[in-house]
C-alpha cells in the first residue's frame, strides 16, 4: 500500500491523490453506509398520505436473527423442526429499529412481510423497550404490506407512534415463529413535510438502543394540540367523543332521577310534617289532662278523709250545702247520723261536700279530653 500511494503521488497532483488513496484504502478495508446514515425512501400514497419505507438492513439485529437477501428473519431451524418462541430470550432473534422526527408527529406503522404458512406468520412486537406483543400477520407467500396490529379479540389494537420533537423512539421485532419475514419498515403521516425530516438508524456513538419518554405535562399537551388535526388520530377522537357523549347521557339521566327523588322526599316531608305535629300537641295536651286528673284525685282523697274523720266523731248537726246536691247523683253516698241530708260544714264544722262535687266535675272533663285525645292520636296514619 505505502509503495502504491507513493506512486501515486508522484504522477498526480496532491489532491488527486489524496482522492484516490482514499479509494484504495476503502478498497482494502472496507467501507459501507454505517446505521446512522440509514435513510428511508419517501414517497406518498394514493390517498395523499406521506410514506418512508425503511430497509430491514437499517435495524439492529441481535446474533439470532437473520439478515439474508434484504429481509430479516429467525434462523432457519433443522430440517423438518418448527421453532416456535415463547420467550423474548435465549436463542430467539430481535431486530431494532430507531426514529427520530424533529417536531411533534403521529406515525402509523406496517411492515412488508412473507408468511408463507399458520406456523409461520407472527413476530413478538413491542416500542420503546415496553411490552412485547403478539402481531398475526396473516398468511401470505408474496410479499405484502401489512398493518402491525397487536394483540387478540377484544384487546387488539392498531400500533401508532407518537413522536416528540428531537426524541428518539424504537420499534423492536422479536421472533416468534422461525419463518416470518420482514423486508421493509413503512411509517405514515398525512404532515408530508414533517415526515421527511424524520431519521432513521441508530448513532455511532452507542450500541444499545437508547429511548425516552416524555413526562412533560406541557410537552404532552402542546403534542396533543399539534397532533389534533392528523389522519391517523380520527378514528381515536372520534371514539372518545361517542363515550363522552354516552357519558353525558348518562349523566342527564342521573340528574333527573335525583330531581324525581328530592320532589318526593320534599312531597313526603310536607305530608307527615302537620301529622307529626298535630300528634306532638296531641300527646302533650294528653300529657296535661293526666297531670289533672291525678291532682284531681288527690283532692278528692284528702276530702274522703277528712269527710270520714268528721263522721267518726259523731256530728249530729245537719243542714243544707249550697248549692245542694243529690247524693244519688254521686259515686259517693256520705250520710250523716241524722239521715240523708247533706251537713253544713258552717254548723258542724266539716268539709263542705260541695268542694267534692267540683273535683268529681273536673274529674269527669279531665277524662273526656283524655278520651277525645286518645282518638285523634289513635286516627293518626303512621
Amino acid at each position: 500500500v505505502v509503495v502504491v500511494v507513493v506512486v501515486i503521488f508522484s504522477l498526480f497532483e496532491m489532491a488527486s491523490a489524496k482522492i484516490f488513496c482514499t479509494l484504495i484504502v476503502a478498497v482494502l478495508f472496507g467501507a459501507g453506509a454505517s446505521q446512522d446514515e440509514c435513510e428511508g425512501t419517501y414517497s406518498e400514497t394514493a390517498g395523499g398520505l406521506g410514506m418512508i419505507s425503511v430497509p430491514a438492513r437499517c435495524a439492529k439485529l441481535n446474533e439470532h436473527m437473520v439478515l439474508k437477501d434484504g429481509y430479516f428473519s429467525g434462523p432457519p431451524p433443522a430440517p423438518g423442526v418448527h421453532k416456535s418462541c415463547k420467550t423474548f430470550f435465549d436463542e430467539c432473534g430481535m431486530a431494532s429499529f430507531q426514529i427520530t422526527c424533529q417536531s411533534y408527529i403521529a406515525l402509523s406503522v406496517s411492515g412488508e412481510i412473507f408468511s408463507p404458512n399458520k406456523q409461520d406468520d407472527s413476530f413478538y412486537v413491542r416500542t420503546d423497550n415496553g411490552e412485547f406483543g403478539d402481531w398475526h400477520t396473516g398468511i401470505s407467500n408474496e410479499w405484502r404490506n401489512r398493518t402491525i396490529v397487536i394483540g387478540t379479540g377484544a384487546t387488539r389494537f392498531t400500533l401508532y407512534l407518537l413522536m416528540n420533537e428531537g426524541e428518539a423512539h424504537t420499534i423492536d421485532f422479536a421472533e416468534r415463529e422461525d419463518d416470518t419475514k420482514l423486508r421493509t419498515l413503512r411509517v405514515f403521516s398525512p404532515k408530508t413535510d414533517e415526515l421527511k425530516k424524520c431519521k432513521f438508524g441508530f448513532p455511532k456513538s452507542t450500541s444499545t438502543v437508547t429511548t425516552t419518554t416524555n413526562t412533560n405535562v406541557q410537552q404532552l399537551k402542546r403534542q396533543i394540540a399539534t397532533l389534533e388535526g392528523d389522519e391517523t388520530l380520527k378514528l381515536a377522537i372520534e371514539g372518545l367523543e361517542n363515550e363522552l357523549e354516552m357519558t353525558n347521557e348518562k349523566l342527564k339521566i342521573t340528574e333527573n332521577s335525583l330531581k324525581m327523588l328530592r320532589k318526593e322526599f320534599n312531597d313526603f316531608k310536607s305530608y307527615v310534617e302537620p301529622k307529626t305535629n298535630s300528634l306532638s300537641i296531641s300527646l302533650q295536651n294528653l300529657e296535661a289532662d293526666v297531670k289533672v286528673v291525678l291532682s284531681a284525685f288527690t283532692a278528692s282523697n284528702t276530702i274522703l278523709q277528712e269527710t270520714a274523720l268528721h263522721s267518726s266523731e259523731g256530728a249530729s248537726c245537719a243542714g243544707d250545702c249550697s248549692p245542694s246536691v243529690n247524693s244519688d247523683n254521686l259515686d259517693i253516698v256520705v250520710k250523716s247520723p241524722q239521715g240523708s241530708a247533706m251537713m253544713d260544714t258552717k254548723k258542724c264544722g266539716m268539709v263542705d261536700l260541695c268542694d267534692l262535687t267540683k273535683v268529681a266535675a273536673q274529674i269527669s272533663d279531665a277524662l273526656q279530653e283524655i278520651n277525645k285525645n286518645a282518638i285523634n292520636i289513635n286516627n293518626t296514619e303512621p
